[in-house]
């Protein structure tokens, strides 16, 4: 007689029980006491003889493997969403990949489960069809994915909550929230292009669901929307152990109830709930008075796009179930002076007030206490275990979570549990230089302290910190950087600033670049904070003008400058903090030094030359007009010609504008503990934002940055200082701003107000106080590092043993140097023919344990469902498809079927154009072009009116996307990849 004794997942064991009835069978006749048999599936089997009785243990784990849900080369998107009128969801196949140890090496095994997208030609079929794709959240179709419910067919997939030391169950839930730049810095000063609101809200609403073995329970009480959850057990010595669901919502209310006290499950649409009161405690998160709340969930007032750009901070919870944190926000009051409150105005009409958003971290433990047999016998408390504020200490909060295993072999002493933060710390370069140098023609200043102001290099360094601030990984965030030959920068080179420089391209023209901007970003793709997985998208364009277009119109001779674009990308992944696999596109001396800018080991940036700032940094200027003496500091304002406000007069007198606009002292505040702060007298404190023109030669032409202002409609010229060029992502209502009436004189000629007497200035005071620009560098920087974690071309499903799975791409950027400005003769912009290069990262990895150590594969998604359902695909399936139309470059969506026709992407935000322009009417002109990948955006360098502007754009052009008739994230064309693992184990010694 044989006893069995399962431990682990019973429906794991059940296929061991053959095998080692016939081992127990031979071990008896054997005489033998006990054996043990360890299989390379991590299955182990004991046997031990009592006489007339045998005893088998059976020990396995739920057999692991991965899960995804993929459409093929094209994106086929025709069934229209049985409950979202209008939206249509793409067609795909479902995959099972189960890793096998085979004579010491992990081979793969794919099966289909289903699809929505082919009919097997086989009798009897090998997978089952249907042309729904609404497939996994449907009970009667799910029942043949080896997990459910699982895949959001027009979302982006599952969040999983593990404790890998207890691997007995794992939850999941599915609300997406939006990414974090939406709310958080949609307001901000470095956002020039508010209404572009990122990818949204996508997915269906799956609650909380417990899985035990391949089918997940939804369970879930009465509350507004869910978000994450955990699982929390607390044991009592009277009553036992009892495992709780611990869930948030949209609010910050936490509810506690017992796993198994569901009743009825859900339908179709699971988003009712099935736990009823009486098993239900809540309590609102113990929040710090610094945070702000907003008008979130399902008791909003705001319409459903309005609702989508409010901060909703997203919770995490520990793999214990033990504690929660977030990134939380205060929103502060708009900048201000008695004059002017920072604002956005389009048309004329005010759209809001700029308001910062200062970051802070809230970490939240709970205490459960099992006061009764019964399962709503319980107590729950939530405590506020700690708060960091960037308003106290001026860090750069960006997202948390918790240490899903121990890393002993990194930086930091990460234990498991531990809270992990992902932050930024930001650095700047010169921010003024020497007057005497801009002095045209050179001579000597009377006042040789007076300083102009320059755009700085700006510098974001991201880093993982854990407890106790140890630094875990670190990499370059951003790194922006302008130079410019026709002002001598007094020590300053291009090749201080970026390497390589323009001009040491191979395949540069001949002439030597004027100016040169270097533009660097890492976007972080996709990331598991708790395994240290990530997947970062490096990207750099070098532009420099060296060439000249020209035209006769209408017997005068335009000429205009317009750069040549080199570019590069470098897509890389880290998996337990560790490099894992890298691809790179693009111009070779690029590709070959973006490895080292972002790990930091490259020459540039030099940290060490650089300032650092914080979220506390500050600008503050006082106004000092100088005397009427053209021989004494006002003449000095003449002289240095480049940085003078060119404006003409017919009349008038000069020095009623440049009294009050010119001169300043600037004292830079860094934030930073035991800094000194440094004032600098400065020459030409304010630029050029709008001037009018009337019957002579157009005044330097409109500037689009401005060009919605209220000031626009009446307004002779508006300046503001010159300063806020170097952070703001355009020239807003700010204070120190300063302007002047346009009126009509009997001829009918606009005029300046005050004409042909003293000219008028409205009221105003050049003087500002408290410039946030530590607050606009991390809104800015900030905004660019997360944009891309919504992302439905980057999915990521990792495991705490090291084991990931990730989909990301294409990428692209062109393989040499591009003129992207108008040839001589031609007052059209016109791109030459180029050769564009793409990749993508696709790539599933399991490592399995092995005694002490690991086994490890990998493998494709395209190569498993190649196997799986008979398919060739091979990766240039799943890339773009360009084309060039004169001066764009458009992305064809052919590779998306919808009903409705979807137009060409342009490559460009119209923002890039640089143009001329000759009595109102644009001509010659260039464009920047950078890598292009889904999500990744850019900051550039704008030349305006007077000066150049940082801003930051998206790699495609925005309102292209905007006006795509199918939401245009999720029509992107190109294949979409996601799914889950289940329980990867754990080396045996932890």
């Amino acid at each position: 007689m044989i006893h069995w004794l399962f431990r682990g997942d019973p429906a794991a064991c059940a296929p061991w029980v053959g095998p080692a009835k016939k081992w127990a069978r031979a071990l008896e006749r054997r005489r033998e006491r006990n054996r043990t048999y360890r299989l390379d599936n991590g299955v182990r089997i004991r046997i031990e003889n009592y006489g007339t009785m045998q005893k088998v243990w059976i020990e396995a784990d739920e057999l692991c493997g991965y899960q995804f849900y993929g459409s093929e080369g094209t994106l086929q998107k025709t069934v229209e969403d049985p409950h979202v009128p209008g939206r249509w969801l793409p067609l795909g196949n479902w995959v099972w990949v189960q890793p096998i140890l085979k004579q010491g090496q992990i081979e793969f095994k794919a099966k289909p489960l289903l699809s929505s997208l082919r009919e097997s030609q086989e009798s009897p079929p090998k997978w089952p069809y249907h042309p729904n794709p609404y497939l996994s959240l449907n009970p009667e179709l799910a029942r043949h994915l080896h997990l459910r419910p699982m895949h959001q067919p027009d979302g982006v997939g599952v969040k999983k909550w593990r404790n890998a030391r207890k691997p007995g169950r794992f939850l999941t839930s599915t609300w997406a929230e939006p990414t974090p730049d939406q709310g958080y810095f949609l307001r901000s000063g470095s956002m020039p292009f508010w209404w572009f609101s990122g990818f949204g809200d996508r997915g269906y609403d799956v609650a909380p669901s417990v899985f035990k073995s391949r089918t997940g329970t939804a369970q879930v009480p009465d509350s507004d929307w869910y978000r994450g959850a955990s699982l929390h057990t607390a044991t009592s010595e009277a009553f036992g152990a009892r495992t709780f669901i611990v869930m948030v919502t949209i609010t910050h209310e936490f509810y506690c109830y017992p796993v198994g006290v569901q009743g009825e499950t859900f339908g179709v649409s699971p988003n009712k709930a099935n736990v009823e009161g009486r098993y239900v405690q809540s309590q609102p998160a113990p929040l710090p008075g610094w945070v702000s709340l907003f008008e979130v969930g399902a008791s909003s007032t705001l319409s459903a796009a309005d609702h989508s750009k409010q901060p909703q901070p997203l919770w995490v919870f520990s793999p214990q179930g033990d504690k929660a944190a977030a990134v939380m926000v205060h929103l502060d009051a708009p900048w201000a002076d008695a004059y002017h409150t920072s604002s956005r105005y389009q048309s004329g009409v005010k759209e809001f007030d700029l308001q910062e958003t200062r970051p802070g971290v809230v970490e939240v433990a709970f205490t459960i206490a099992i006061t009764g047999e019964n399962p709503e016998d319980f107590t729950f408390a939530v405590a506020l275990n700690q708060t960091l504020y960037s308003g106290d200490d001026g860090r750069g909060y960006l997202a948390v979570g918790y240490a899903a295993t121990d890393f002993p072999d990194l930086p930091g002493n990460v234990r498991y549990n531990d809270l992990l933060i992902l932050e930024q710390q930001y650095f700047i370069g010169a921010l003024f230089a020497p007057a005497q140098h801009y002095a045209i023609p050179p001579t000597t200043l009377v006042d040789a302290t007076r300083q102009v102001i320059m755009n700085p290099q700006l510098v974001a360094v991201a880093q993982v910190t854990a407890p106790g601030e140890g630094v875990v990984l670190r990499w370059l965030a951003a790194h922006t950087a302008f130079w410019q030959t026709n002002s001598t920068y007094g020590g300053i080179t291009a090749a201080s600033l970026m390497n390589p420089t323009f001009d040491a391209l191979a395949d540069k023209p001949a002439e030597a670049a004027t100016t040169q901007q270097w533009s660097f970003h890492t976007a972080i793709n996709a990331m598991d904070l708790s395994t240290l997985t990530f997947c970062f998208g490096v990207s750099a364009t070098l532009t420099g003008i060296c060439t000249a277009g020209s035209a006769l119109i209408e017997g005068e001779l335009i000429q205009w400058s317009g750069p040549f674009c080199a570019s590069a990308a470098y897509v890389v992944t880290y998996a337990l903090g560790v490099k894992d696999e890298e691809r790179s596109v693009g111009h070779p001396q690029l590709k070959a030094v973006l490895p080292a800018y972002f790990t930091l080991t490259h020459t540039h940036p030099a940290l060490a030359a650089l300032t650092p700032v914080n979220l506390k940094a500050t600008i503050t200027s006082v106004a000092t007009p100088p005397a009427d003496d053209l021989n004494g500091p006002y003449g000095d304002l003449y002289k240095t010609g480049r940085y003078r406000t060119p404006v003409a007069w017919e009349s008038g007198n000069e020095a009623d504008y440049y009294r009050f606009t010119e001169f300043a002292e600037v004292t830079v505040n860094t934030g930073v503990s035991g800094a000194t702060p440094q004032t600098v007298p400065v020459l030409h404190a304010s630029a050029l934002a709008f001037s009018f023109a009337t019957d002579f030669t157009a005044q330097l032409g409109p500037n689009a940055l401005i060009a919605g202002t209220e000031f626009n409609a009446q307004g002779w010229m508006v300046t503001i200082p010159r300063i806020f060029q170097c952070f703001d992502g355009q020239l807003y209502r700010r204070p120190g701003l300063r302007w002047m009436k346009r009126i009509q004189d009997g001829n009918q000629f606009w005029r300046p107000n005050g004409w042909p007497n003293s000219l008028v200035m409205e009221t105003g005071d050049s003087s500002y106080s408290g410039y946030p620009m530590g607050l606009i560098l991390h809104a800015r920087f900030a905004e660019m590092a997360l944009f891309g974690l919504n992302n439905p071309c980057a999915q990521l499903s990792a495991e705490p043993n090291g084991s990931y799975a990730l989909f990301f791409g294409p990428f692209a950027a062109a393989t040499t140097t591009v003129p992207t400005h108008p040839n001589i003769g031609d007052p059209v912009p016109a791109l030459t023919a180029f050769v564009i290069e793409q990749n993508l990262m696709d790539v599933i990895k399991v490592r399995l344990p092995k005694n002490k150590a690991y086994l490890e594969g990998k493998t494709t998604h395209r190569e498993q469902m190649n196997q799986a359902f008979g398919l060739t695909l091979s990766p240039n399936d799943y890339l773009y498809a360009f084309a060039l139309s004169g001066s764009d470059l458009f992305l064809h969506p052919q590779k998306t079927l919808a009903p409705t026709l979807i137009a060409d992407w342009r490559a460009q935000s119209p923002y890039d154009h640089h143009y001329q322009f000759y009595n109102g009417q644009r001509y010659g002109g260039s464009i920047i072009l950078s890598p292009l990948a889904m999500g990744w955006k850019k900051t550039v360098y704008a030349n305006t009116v007077d000066g150049w502007i940082a801003q930051t754009t998206s790699c495609f052009n925005t309102r292209d996307l905007q006006e795509c008739p199918t939401p245009w994230p999720i029509a992107w064309p190109t294949p979409r990849l996601e799914g889950l693992f289940t329980h990867v184990p754990l080396k045996k010694d932890r």
